[in-house]
């Protein structure tokens, strides 16, 4: 296992552990693309050369769920580029589980 995968690992299992598990409306679906840059220095904001970037993009279809991610460190030094499908899951209810 590379660098990048664990700290990639890492990072998701951080952000799944500071935000409440992920639910939806009714009628509402889990797909969707998000991307955050969750390390950039102070005064800094959505600089690809000077911070990282995480992405996600999902894909639902009745109860299963899947997806990809993308993992860089400033600049692209390192990435982690997921395969689809890199992230899988199920749904239940309001509730989805990766």
């Amino acid at each position: 296992m590379t660098r990048i995968t664990r700290l990639s690992g890492a990072l998701a299992c951080a952000l799944g552990l500071m935000a409440p598990p992920l639910a939806a409306g009714p009628g509402s679906s889990f797909e969707g693309a998000w991307e955050s840059y969750p390390s950039c220095p102070a005064h800094v904001t959505k600089d690809p050369g000077k911070c990282s970037y995480f992405a996600i993009t999902l894909y639902q279809r009745g109860g299963k769920l899947c997806g990809a991610h993308t993992y860089a460190t400033p600049d692209a030094a390192k990435t982690d580029d997921g395969d689809a499908p890199s992230i899988t899951g199920g749904i239940a209810g309001l509730l989805a589980n990766a």
